[in-house]
């Protein structure tokens, strides 16, 4: 019996023939005499059981600091004793009411409310239908097949777990983004995003991230994502971009021989980037946003913007080994980030301190956060601090 799923590119054997659910709608339309019959086949449901091995659990890590380190399961966060918890049950269902933002906060809802049902040992969680319309900003074609439920076989559905104290008690009113588990390490949202996330993707997005690689997608490429599009109408989110100066210290601290630059639209550090492509070799994409997501998905070095979209790119990657980032911006309290320092093994991330300033209080001559994020100077840019596997989570910011 074969169902769908994927596992390393190719579809694998079920362990179960109901592992999902499907609909079939068929529409007839007349149009000047002539009919035409369309059938859509949908798929309503898709079961994974939490309780198999997890790819990424038993994966050995790339690394020679990481070799040997086998990761628990995520069925071992299923109502784990050892977690503090409220005086109020889990609920038998948990829901996404609606998208937040664009498609990496899409991305990370799911994770999001994934984590919480597994720590709940909740069996269904639901989500809004999707939304296919290329010309709104919310569009996820290409991007996201996810059926309207995921039933996470071989939880536990005796109602007896509580909600754990890391977790909004008031889950029946969130969305998922804004209100969310704290401090959950981000190798667990890896192992969920993997498991539950990634067989759901869209074709197209799969597809153009397993093509071959080209010969100057090599080791020594450093690929930087600039948030574009909203940040100039979005102060709050451009003030958190890295400042301009901190790809110098990126590209200085470490031996890269090439850039590639994914972005749509103006950003603050084009003018850096442009001059970056007279000392060496530069490669900027600005493609669909399939094309874009894909991109980073295929890189192995990447300096991430103060972006869901990059930072969902990043653990659902395969390729990824090292990562950089600003280290003093509001991950939490504005981004509500599940990009941490506990990472998965196999993987670095280096963050930089650059002197946060907030859009309201720029220092004299500035009016603008562009103008301040280019003129941060080398000086107030400290680092790199150092994450990995085994790393506290940082603070909240």
């Amino acid at each position: 019996v074969c169902e769908y799923g994927r596992q390393e590119g190719k579809f694998v054997e079920a362990a179960d023939p109901l592992a999902t659910t499907t609909t079939t709608t068929t529409t007839t339309t007349t149009t000047s005499g002539a009919t035409t019959t369309t059938t859509t086949t949908t798929v309503e449901s898709f079961e994974v059981n939490v309780q198999d091995p997890d790819d990424e659990s038993s994966r050995a890590a790339s690394t020679a600091s990481d070799m040997n380190v086998t990761l628990p399961s995520v069925h071992s966060m299923s109502c784990d004793p050892e977690v503090k918890r409220f005086n109020k049950r889990c609920p038998e269902t948990v829901t996404i009411k609606e998208w937040n933002g664009r498609i990496g906060n899409h991305y990370f809802q799911i994770s999001q409310a994934i984590v919480f049902a597994v720590m709940c040992s909740t069996p269904i969680v639901q989500f809004p239908k999707l939304i296919y319309a290329p010309k709104r900003y919310q569009n996820q074609m290409g991007m996201l097949a996810i059926p309207r439920q995921v039933l996470l076989r071989g939880s536990r559905s005796d109602g007896q777990c509580m909600v754990p104290k890391a977790c909004p008690v008031n889950f029946e009113r969130i969305n998922w983004y804004h209100g969310h588990c704290l401090k959950i390490p981000v190798w667990r949202h890896r192992q969920v995003m993997q498991k539950f996330l990634r067989p759901n993707l869209g074709q197209d997005l799969l597809r153009t991230e397993a093509r071959a690689r080209e010969a100057w997608e090599d080791e020594a490429m450093l690929t930087i994502h600039l948030r574009g599009e909203d940040v100039r109408e979005k102060p709050l989110y451009q003030q958190n971009q890295p400042p301009c100066r901190m790809y110098d210290r990126i590209l200085s601290d470490h031996s890269y021989k090439s850039v590639s630059v994914v972005k749509v639209g103006w950003t603050a550090c084009d003018g850096f980037i442009r001059g970056l492509g007279k000392r060496m070799n530069v490669r900027v994409h600005a493609s669909s946003i399939v094309e874009d997501f894909a991109m980073l998905m295929r890189a192995r070095n990447l300096a991430v913007s103060f972006s869901s979209f990059a930072m969902s790119a990043a653990i659902l990657s395969k390729e990824i080994q090292v990562m950089y980032r600003r280290r003093d911006a509001e991950w939490d309290s504005v981004m509500h980030s599940i990009l941490n320092c506990a990472l998965w093994p196999g993987v670095v991330m280096y963050e930089y301190n650059t002197t946060f300033v907030s859009y309201r209080h720029l220092p004299k001559p500035f009016k603008y956060v562009d103008e301040w994020l280019n003129a941060v100077p080398d000086e107030n840019i400290t680092g790199p601090f150092k994450c990995e596997y085994g790393s506290e989570i940082q603070p909240d910011i």
